[in-house]
């Protein structure tokens, strides 16, 4: 993708995020979001009910596209190239697929994907599509913690961030590698060493992953969340409004937290994909409208309007805060 392409789209969705905070007006969204399989999904949702490893999937269709091909560019069709979120484990057969898809489509494609199965062939596969960002979800320094946390080994996850920075040479591409790194309050001390690792790595930063709903802050992770207010960005990469949320979270277990003053914005800026068929902007509000070029908009639209009463503030990367 061209340079002069790439800033007009980054522009026009940041013109729509703004459009859809500000005015709260249904249009076209500004980002797509696609979740492929149970890595990181909304509680208690019914998207995916084999979560907890399996990785559930369609059947493909006879000309070998992945079952989401279909959905992603009916979508594109309609709002124009906007940035692609895909989230997946590194092992889901078609995250490569659907990367590549959106690259031909001029999307710019973001990854949130696992450590495990990130060999050198997957690495490479992915620095193909040429994405713009992929995020490698980490948890600590110890095999305790990330396997508690990720059910992955500390090795894993160095194996994995080596191969993407080496295929990232190999490729010459300009895509950013992060470590997204799962708060948990036993991982809490090891985040500063997750900086040092990931310094040492070359990569491009860290960001901190907000939970989808609010989590216990014990002494430890408030002090982590502290010391890691005084890193600086572009190398902490976390959103100052996540920063925010992260400061002020607690466990009600409810999406998000609560005193939301105004109209939710995600209404007006995100088409999530996530649910086979269906188009919907938050995860957590039921009766996603159906996919079809005659019947979506009014449906989106009764959807759109129940996300804007809601009353939660949220921070997860799928449901960005405002």
């Amino acid at each position: 993708m061209k340079a002069l392409e790439r800033a007009w789209i980054d522009a026009r969705a940041r013109l729509r995020t703004l459009r859809g905070r500000t005015a709260g007006r249904a249009g076209l969204p500004a980002r797509i979001v696609l979740r492929l399989d149970d890595l990181d999904p909304p509680p208690s949702t019914e998207l995916f009910p084999g979560a907890g490893g399996s990785t559930p999937r369609n059947a493909p269709r006879p000309d070998g596209e992945p079952p989401a091909a279909d959905a992603l560019v009916a979508a594109l069709a309609q709002a124009g190239a906007v940035p692609v979120h895909l989230v997946a484990r590194a092992t889901h057969d078609d995250l490569v697929p659907l990367a590549r898809l959106a690259m031909r489509l001029d999307a710019p494609v973001h990854i949130r994907t696992s450590a495990s199965g990130l060999d050198a062939a997957q690495a490479a596969a992915l620095l193909d599509a040429r994405p713009v960002e992929i995020h490698v979800r980490v948890a600590g320094t110890s095999d305790a913690v990330q396997g508690a946390v990720l059910g992955e080994d500390v090795a894993t996850g160095i194996a994995a961030l080596t191969h993407l920075m080496r295929a990232r040479h190999a490729a010459g591409a300009a895509t950013r590698i992060l470590a997204a790194w799962v708060p948990s309050e036993d991982g809490a001390p090891q985040l500063r060493g997750v900086f040092d690792q990931a310094r040492r790595a070359g990569l491009d930063g860290v960001v901190i992953v907000a939970p989808w709903t609010g989590m216990p802050v014990g002494d430890a992770l408030r002090a982590a969340l502290a010391w890691a207010d005084t890193q600086h960005a572009p190398f902490h990469a976390t959103p100052p409004a996540v920063r925010a949320w992260l400061a002020d979270m607690t466990a009600d277990g409810a999406p998000g937290l609560p005193g939301r003053r105004g109209a939710c914005p995600i209404a007006d800026v995100q088409w999530d994909l996530s649910t086979p068929g269906c188009v919907r902007a938050c995860p957590f509000q039921p009766d996603p409208a159906p996919l079809d070029a005659e019947s979506w908009h009014p449906a989106l639209a009764a959807h759109r309007d129940r996300v804007r009463s809601c009353g939660r503030r949220c921070a997860h990367p799928d449901v960005p805060a405002p």
